[in-house]
């Protein structure tokens, strides 16, 4: 199916299927995301293949992409981060059963009724895709107009050089008591 995404999925139904979704979803939903971020492409591009594996796991893969945009913790600006997430989840009816799901696959937990909103599914992976702390590829300018360094000075000379120094100076020059 290409274009148009279902709203619920039934990821059992589906996989017996051997059914492919591709399309595209709107982000306005995705109120988890947008808080997350400081901005956000209208679409992200979802592709999702349902399938039983071969010990029989009804399995969802596929790659979910987007743009956001993010605040780099150097500077402080703004900056584009492009979203490429591998989808590998295994389909299990309750939280009784992830602990037979097989250790490759990040577990979805469908309820008895079998469906589960493809806006959710898709947002969780959006949130876990985003990097722990958003930083600028390249060194940044803070909002002082400086440069600030890869690797600030003292982390490269240890946590205790400052130590060092006034350990130096109280003891005229020296760098160790005897």
């Amino acid at each position: 199916m290409l274009g148009t995404l279902p709203v619920i999925i039934e990821p059992f139904r589906l996989a017996a299927k051997g059914s492919t979704l591709a399309g595209t979803l709107e982000t306005a939903t995705m109120s988890r995301l947008l808080e997350a971020v400081h901005g956000c492409a209208e679409r992200v591009s979802v592709e999702l293949r349902f399938e039983r594996d071969e010990q029989g796991v009804t399995t969802l893969r596929g790659r979910v992409t987007g743009h956001v945009e993010l605040i780099c913790q150097r500077c402080l600006e703004p900056m584009g981060h492009d979203i490429d997430a591998e989808v590998c989840l295994g389909a299990v009816r309750g939280e009784s059963a992830m602990q037979a799901l097989p250790g490759e696959y990040e577990p979805l937990v469908v309820g008895e009724e079998g469906g589960y909103p493809l806006a959710t599914l898709v947002e969780d992976e959006l949130l876990l895709a985003l990097p722990i702390a958003a930083m600028h590829p390249h060194a940044c300018v803070d909002p002082a107009g400086t440069e600030q360094e890869e690797t600030p000075q003292a982390a490269r000379e240890g946590p205790f050089a400052g130590l060092a120094l006034l350990r130096r100076g109280r003891n005229g020059g020296e760098g160790t008591e005897n």
